[in-house]
């Protein structure tokens, strides 16, 4: 079952969720100071802020792109057509396949090129750029607006709390973030989204929805077409929840409980953190269950203390990675070092650099405390980065159980991002990753070998039954 937030970040500024795969290795990082600083088309920016440096960055940076006319920094087509230019400058230099998929990036910037007469304001400008950008098909390639850039930066953004799938025709809420808007109204999981400001989510809209291109389509080598149409689906029900008044934006729902009866409700949305949570707990069977939303180096502390709960008798562990995009890679290596008994590879990165290419080998060194019974990690379709490259190691090395549904297809690596005239931001695809096996991990999802979806009725109970599979599995070991 692959789940959305209502946040607008995610589809709006890319096809799948996703947070960047940072390196941890010095020697890229001193590189980059090197080689980038001096010659790229677009000033560069540390992706791995503080979090006082990212609020500093969010209040001189941040502002919605102009809606009719335009900014100061695109007021005339020249600076306009100057930015698509660095934009695909910076691609054309640091892009990590240097035949990019077969684009012809020449190609691609005149197209959107002679698309620029027909921009009206800044939201029209950067709709052309994400157009143009798309078109390598990549997971983490992107234009972020200054807006969105600070949401990713502070991991903040306005919401209004729920997280909601499409399940046998009907938008299923499945989470409710506890302190929110939503949930001070009252509203829970398991019920089902009628109507959003009188507009009906029946099927009538999400057939339209399914046959809408979005701006950012995934290549028919990424996506089926049932994915396809998922993710438009998604994205049209995002967008009821993106529009409106001015902050705060207030929305009306009409909700359906399990019992069927109505309730409706208005909600405003507001600005909240998104936190970095870590959730541990034993299941019946002497199975812990450990599952935390972002990799995080906030968190390192509390998923070692997670694996020292763990003990040695455990009958078997389940990491819970669906929905995770993933982020720093040394908390993807470090939490290995408390999952393996040897000296384990994980995978590689492969770097473009003016000079060639550098490959970063990554590996795993058994930890004073560890774990080493059996292992189920549960993933899905929002199991990306760092979070997917995990899945992966811990089927190929530790022979887990992978539960739940195919991964996104999304491990490309970042070292910074390129600031754009108004404070907007370009994310580059700047390394590919392989596996420990050697398999290209973007575009090539991971499959489950215990493939497990939710039905309607399932998540109306409140039943995680891909939690429940991976249970058994692992008590049959």
């Amino acid at each position: 079952m692959r789940r959305l937030p209502e946040r607008p970040l995610a589809l709006l500024s890319s096809r799948r969720l996703h947070a960047p795969l940072h390196s941890a290795g010095m020697l890229v990082r001193t590189l980059v100071l090197v080689t980038l600083t001096a010659c790229s088309a677009l000033p560069t920016r540390d992706l791995t802020l503080s979090h006082e440096e990212a609020l500093g960055f969010a209040r001189h940076r941040a502002a919605p792109p102009v809606a009719t006319g335009f900014s100061a920094a695109y007021a005339t087509p020249a600076q306009r057509r100057e930015t698509l230019s660095n934009v695909w400058a910076v691609i054309g230099a640091n892009y990590y396949d240097p035949t990019y998929g077969g684009v012809d990036i020449a190609a691609e910037e005149a197209r959107a090129a002679d698309e620029l007469a027909t921009a009206r304001s800044d939201e029209d400008f950067y709709r052309i750029l994400a157009d143009s950008v798309g078109a390598l098909h990549d997971s983490h390639t992107q234009v972020l607006t200054a807006e969105d850039a600070e949401s990713e930066h502070t991991q903040r953004a306005e919401l209004i709390g729920i997280t909601y799938t499409i399940v046998e025709g009907h938008v299923v809420l499945v989470d409710v973030r506890a302190g929110s808007a939503a949930a001070e109204a009252g509203i829970g999981s398991g019920l089902l989204v009628d109507a959003i400001d009188d507009v009906a989510l029946d099927e009538a809209f999400l057939v339209r929805a399914g046959q809408t291109p979005m701006v950012d389509e995934p290549a028919d080598s990424v996506a089926t077409a049932e994915q396809r149409t998922f993710l438009r689906q998604i994205s049209a029900v995002s967008a009821l929840l993106t529009t409106g008044d001015d902050a705060p934006h207030r929305h009306r729902l009409v909700l359906r409980r399990p019992d069927d009866s109505r309730l409706e409700v208005e909600v405003a949305a507001r600005s909240q953190e998104l936190p970095t949570t870590v959730d541990f707990s034993l299941l019946p069977g002497d199975i812990a269950w450990l599952r935390f939303n972002r990799f995080d180096p906030s968190i390192e502390g509390r998923l070692a203390s997670a694996v020292e709960a763990l003990g040695a008798t455990r009958r078997g562990l389940i990491i819970d990675l669906r929905d995770n995009p993933g982020g720093a890679i040394g908390v993807f290596t470090r939490l290995m070092d408390h999952l393996v008994d040897r000296e384990t590879p994980l995978g590689t990165l492969t770097w473009r650099f003016w000079f060639g290419r550098w490959t970063t080998t990554f590996t795993a060194e058994p930890a004073a405390v560890r774990f080493a019974g059996p292992v189920a990690v549960l993933v899905s379709g929002g199991t990306g980065s760092a979070a997917e490259w995990m899945a992966h190691a811990l089927f190929e090395e530790r022979g887990a159980i992978v539960v739940g549904e195919a991964t996104c297809g999304c491990v490309v690596g970042l070292r910074e991002e390129f600031v754009l005239p108004d404070g907007g931001t370009l994310h580059v695809a700047q390394a590919g990753g392989r596996s420990p096996h050697g398999r290209r991990m973007e575009s090539d999802p991971l499959q489950p070998t215990l493939h497990v979806t939710a039905t309607l009725a399932d998540l109306r109970a409140g039943r995680d039954v891909v939690v429940e599979a991976a249970a058994r599995a692992l008590l049959a070991q």
